[in-house]
């Protein structure tokens, strides 16, 4: 399988991520499906956004 330029631990959040919203596959590449999906969640402040093994 081919790995998006991030890193494994940001795969995992991705799949994570993915996997609860309903994404498939839960691949961990963040689309911009994923990407405006997080957005919209993001901006109503229906989640919390922390930084993942910087």
């Amino acid at each position: 399988m081919i790995q998006p330029f991030y890193g494994p631990r940001t795969v995992a959040a991705v799949i994570t991520f993915q996997q609860r919203y309903g994404f498939s596959p839960a691949n961990g590449f963040a689309t911009l499906l994923v990407h405006q999906r997080l957005y919209d969640l993001v901006r109503s402040q229906s989640v919390r956004v922390e930084a993942v093994g910087c």
